[in-house]
């Protein structure tokens, strides 16, 4: 047995691995208690649950909605993570104003707003989503409109509500 041989080469050798293999089997009898050096790695965590309702990015180009079958999912996520990140820019702008302003003035410490302010100009950034999606989609740009619409689930299907923030509408 290999573990014989360990000990009969190195008593301090055979005594680490034993700590090792116990640890390790600790951390599998434990699921999910993580301590370095000791990881637990699975596949399977749960069943993910359907939820009542979804909210995704519609994008519609010249009269006609985008479909994320008819694209790679990095062009789908070159379409849509953009989206999700200049949605993310107000939010993350707010926090400056509400906690980090107050924060640092209760610090004593004054640090300028362009530091913690993301200025996107939301001009240019509908001028350069409609260039992206005219490169990725091969399609000529004529009309682009961007909503955020909620869907609910329905009698095992997903349909979709009146409830849907208008992002962008581009003519060009």
């Amino acid at each position: 047995m290999f573990l014989q041989k360990v000990l009969k080469h190195s008593k301090l050798l055979f005594v680490t691995m034993l700590v090792f293999l116990v640890g390790q089997l600790f951390i599998n009898y434990k699921h999910g208690v993580v301590f370095s050096p000791f990881y637990h790695y699975g596949m399977y965590s749960e069943v993910i649950e359907v939820k009542d309702h979804y909210q995704v990015w519609e994008i519609e180009v010249n009269g006609k909605k985008l479909k994320a079958k008819d694209y790679s999912i990095q062009q789908w996520d070159m379409l849509v993570l953009p989206l999700q990140y200049y949605e993310g820019i107000q939010k993350n702008n707010s926090l400056y104003t509400t906690d980090i302003k107050r924060l640092l003035g209760q610090l004593h410490i004054s640090a300028p707003e362009k530091y913690f302010i993301n200025n996107c100009n939301y001009t240019q950034f509908e001028k350069w989503y409609a260039a992206r999606v005219t490169n990725i989609t091969h399609l000529n740009v004529q009309n682009l409109r961007i909503q955020y619409r909620t869907y609910q689930y329905k009698n095992h299907r997903l349909v979709a509500t009146n409830e849907s923030l208008l992002l962008a509408q581009l003519c060009s």
